[in-house]
């Protein structure tokens, strides 16, 4: 996925650890990054990944917390790597999700084809990214 880099707060330059602000389709978003290797206003390919779930931990929470059918990140305070995620589930083994922007991995939590086309909820305690390639593109 295309992404604009927009911004980079060092945690430790010397290991290139950094919360990264990025822009994609006109969204933007914060994420841990280790290691960031690239700079201010590079377009890069990257991969975008759940670091850390946050729930919810009962199933039906998760099936039942998206009435409304979005398709959206929601963090959770400025300049966090937390989020709600409101999403459309469009694969199993591992359990992918459209969230709007992206598709995301929760995990290998389902083996039952049934959830594919339903909508969920689930919060994400760090957002990661990661270069795809290596290459600035």
């Amino acid at each position: 996925m295309k992404v604009h880099i927009e911004k980079i707060d060092w945690l430790a330059e010397e290991i290139r650890e950094a919360t990264v602000t990025f822009s994609v389709k006109g969204q933007k978003f914060t994420a841990f990054c280790h290691p960031a290797d690239f700079e201010v206003g590079d377009d890069l390919d990257i991969e975008v990944s759940i670091g850390v779930e946050g729930g919810p931990a009962e199933w039906e929470e998760m099936f039942s917390g998206n009435p409304d059918r979005k398709k959206c990140l929601v963090q959770k305070r400025p300049g966090s790597w937390e989020y709600l995620a409101y999403g459309k589930v469009v694969r199993i083994q591992p359990l992918t999700v459209d969230v709007g922007p992206f598709e995301l991995e929760y995990g290998d939590i389902t083996h039952d084809p049934r959830v594919i086309e339903e909508y969920i909820y689930f919060e994400i305690l760090r957002l990661d990214i990661s270069l795809k390639n290596r290459d600035v593109v």
